[in-house]
């Protein structure tokens, strides 16, 4: 009776929380659109792979491959331009497809969905 007792306060506990933490549908929004790579500075020793402008060119990508290569880093404003650059390029495509999965259920790579 008691171990009931402890689980029914800990899921009353946990729907507190998540009430607490909870934010209406129309002020969410993607943390990617806060992101300002431009206003990252960049170390004066980066020697690595560079973006001239705002497009994400194949020499580039060839660039940093070959500093993958050479155990070289990316700097972080430019992980940041291609995830958002890759972000928008997927929004775009009319495959893809928001989907809501059920509280308490799990969404797989086969897009089963569990629980």
């Amino acid at each position: 009776m008691v171990k009931k007792l402890k689980e029914c306060e800990k899921a009353v506990m946990k729907l507190k929380f998540e009430e607490a933490i909870a934010v209406p549908e129309s002020e969410r929004h993607s943390m990617v659109d806060s992101i300002d790579f431009h206003s990252i500075e960049m170390e004066p020793q980066y020697d690595g792979a560079r973006i001239e402008g705002d497009v994400v060119t194949l020499n580039f990508v060839k660039k940093m491959m070959d500093d993958f290569r050479n155990q070289k880093f990316l700097h972080k404003p430019y992980a940041f331009q291609i995830i958002l650059q890759t972000r928008e390029m997927l929004c775009a495509l009319p495959s893809l497809v928001d989907i809501n999965i059920p509280d308490g259920k799990h969404f797989n790579v086969c897009g089963d969905v569990h629980g």
